[in-house]
């Protein structure tokens, strides 16, 4: 028992020295390299559950899944501070994403949708392994991100990137994870085109707070624990937010109309939502900036209380040490005839009564001779301690 709980506290002693920014960018790392592991092996394995998570959700695509491997993967490795790898990493996925947009938009097929695996599962997906706009637009975004970190050391700019990068990430998720636990369809898929798997929308949190606290990690100096670009990403994450889901109600609105031919208040709904989203991302990003600032200066207050109370600390030392006896920690003789001739002048004025002792030690020499004069010291030092013990506290032992 004994030698196992040894490994056990050290394991504990070493992951509390390890920064909280800096574990979370390791667990997102980790877990966003799991979650795509899993569903490769749902895919060779025929797993609806790995794949979909229920069989009326939109599946995680094969190269999805590739994504989030190597995403993670670039994670830790450029944690791990592998360059090389990292940036092998992000430029694959960054080309992942970027082809994909490029599917879309230009509406040509460039035959990587199915070219690792033949899909057989094709719910809510326009074009069979073609992984979801908003899956390819996050997907690009954490390749730069992954680029901007390897190439960069600590430095406010490049961490403010990566943080805001990173909100991105997150906003996108979470509104689409959102999407599907209001069973809002617009939410998650951008018109007819693919939709996003919950997982996936999961995966890009994972990624986007892994992203974040790397950023985090890299951009906190010494005297502060927020970064100073934090309110930025802030206000960008919850814009984000704010504007995918007026872009999914707008979407939901353009459905109706073509549909019944109605659009009832959704007009007014989304133009409501956009006002209150940018006052509100505008808002949060001024709180953020306050409590950091605020933050910031109770730090500097107590630094300087602290210098200020060791500066004290020194005086009262200075003056202590002008006034008493190393050896013994009596008054020495300047302080003893200071308070004397204060006594003198006292005496005149209330016509009070003093008394002065002096004494002598008797062959005090010999011990000094004899013994060393460490003993002599020793013996000064205990009389003096003998004779405070029996003085009042108002005189003076000198």
């Amino acid at each position: 028992m004994i030698w196992q709980s040894i490994p056990m506290m050290t394991m504990k002693r070493s992951l509390g020295n390890i920064p909280a920014p800096y574990l979370l960018a390791i667990f997102g790392g980790a877990l966003s390299s799991i979650l795509g592991v899993s569903v490769l092996i749902g895919w060779h394995t025929h797993s609806v559950t790995l794949i979909q998570v229920s069989a009326a959700f939109v599946p995680m695509q094969f190269n999805t899944a590739l994504g989030f491997l190597l995403s993670g993967l670039g994670l830790l490795v450029v944690i791990r501070g592998r360059r090389s790898a990292g940036i092998a990493c992000g430029i694959f996925v960054m080309l992942i994403g970027l082809l994909t947009l490029a599917e879309y938009i230009f509406g040509i097929g460039l035959g990587i949708d199915q070219l690792l695996m033949t899909h057989y599962i094709t719910t809510q997906t326009s074009h069979p392994g073609r992984m979801a706009p908003n899956t390819a637009l996050c997907f690009s975004l954490t390749g730069v991100a992954l680029a901007v970190l390897v190439t960069t050391a600590k430095a406010w700019k490049p961490s403010l990137i990566v943080g805001i990068l990173g909100s991105l990430i997150l906003g996108l998720g979470f509104v689409a994870l959102a999407g599907y636990t209001v069973s809002f369809e617009a939410a998650y898929g951008w018109g007819r085109l693919t939709r996003m798997a919950v997982h996936t929308a999961g995966g890009f949190m994972l990624l986007g707070v892994a992203v974040i606290s790397l950023a985090w990690h890299r951009g906190v100096s010494d005297s502060s624990r927020w970064p100073s670009w934090f309110p930025v990403p802030v206000g960008i994450g919850v814009m984000t937010i704010i504007i995918s889901l007026w872009q999914a109600l707008d979407s939901h609105e353009a459905k109706l109309m073509n549909k019944f031919g109605i659009s009832g208040d959704l007009p007014f709904v989304n133009d409501v939502l956009l006002g209150v989203g940018i006052v509100l991302a505008a808002t949060l990003s001024l709180a953020t900036y306050l409590a950091q600032t605020a933050g910031k200066r109770e730090r500097e207050v107590e630094a300087a209380y602290s210098r200020l109370a060791a500066e004290i600390d020194e005086r009262k030392q200075a003056t202590y040490q002008a006034s008493h006896d190393t050896l013994t920690g009596l008054v020495n003789r300047r302080e003893f005839e200071r308070r004397a001739e204060r006594l003198l002048l006292t005496v005149k004025q209330d016509q009070s009564e003093h008394a002065l002792c002096f004494m002598d030690l008797d062959q005090f020499k010999v011990v000094n001779d004899t013994c060393g004069h460490t003993a002599g010291d020793e013996l000064l030092r205990q009389l003096s301690s003998v004779l405070q013990r029996v003085v009042r506290h108002r005189d003076t032992l000198a």
